[in-house]
């Protein structure tokens, strides 16, 4: 499964299986974000039953372009 970051270019949870990966990914500011990138982030909080509406809203908006 080390393998699906590198299909899908995205960061693995799964800090033991870094040593796996490509040192292009592992090296790419897009996927691992530096520090100084990581503390200006914002953090979503579920909306728990709210979810629903902002799906659907996500739908609608994508549906008008």
């Amino acid at each position: 499964m080390s393998h699906y970051p590198e299909y899908n270019w995205y960061d693995s949870p799964n800090t033991a299986a870094e040593e796996l990966l490509d040192e292009e990914l592992l090296n790419d500011p897009t996927v691992y974000p530096p520090a100084d990138v990581l503390e200006k982030l914002q953090y979503i909080h579920p909306v728990g039953e709210a979810d629903a509406l902002y799906q659907r809203m996500r739908d609608e908006v994508k549906a008008a372009q």
